[in-house]
């Protein structure tokens, strides 16, 4: 019911396909499955398997994805992959709250975002131009310049908005200890 976007990211030392936002990620599905609240994302996808596996439980026919949280990096703003998939979830028949959860700063202004998208690409600029759009207005929580990092207690807030959308009651201990 609640898928996550991230992009991995990279730092100095990090191995090719590892970095920080597999952590993030990782922190954040630990978080809501110990409010027995159902993940997935690319953690959960087999090595070898096609990332866009992902794509099929967010909008599809059989797709049963109500909230997909999205990690805000500025590594974000670089993978084509998460622009589909945030551009799925704006597309989707089935309504799919989407919540942004900022994670690092800066961000990038939206002319350097997703800069691999190329002017001859219609469907990427199509995607390009929805996704500054529709998820660029969304606020992020915590509130810019504000991280997740620095205030560990708003990740609290981000399972009670999913827990709302999801019909569930909200945990009654904070999660972020």
């Amino acid at each position: 019911e609640v898928l996550i976007s991230y992009a991995t990211g990279r730092r100095e030392g990090d191995a090719t396909g590892c970095g920080p936002g597999m952590l993030y990620c990782k922190r954040i599905c630990e978080l809501l499955e110990a409010n027995n609240i159902d993940t997935f994302s690319g953690l959960h996808v087999p090595a070898g398997t096609d990332w866009k596996v992902f794509l099929l439980k967010l909008n599809s026919r059989f797709a049963n994805c109500k909230v997909l949280i999205v990690v805000v990096s500025p590594a974000l703003y670089e993978s084509i992959p998460c622009l589909t998939e945030i551009f799925n979830a704006l597309t989707s028949k089935k309504g799919v709250e989407i919540i942004p959860v900022l994670f690092e700063n800066p961000l990038p202004r939206s002319d350097d975002q997703w800069t691999k998208v190329q002017a001859d690409d219609l469907k990427a600029v199509e995607m390009l131009t929805r996704v500054q759009k529709d998820f660029g207005s969304l606020n992020c929580i915590p509130s810019p310049p504000g991280t997740v990092l620095e205030q560990p207690a708003v990740v609290d807030r981000v399972i009670a908005m999913v827990c709302e959308h999801l019909g569930k009651p909200p945990p009654s201990a904070p999660s972020s200890e």
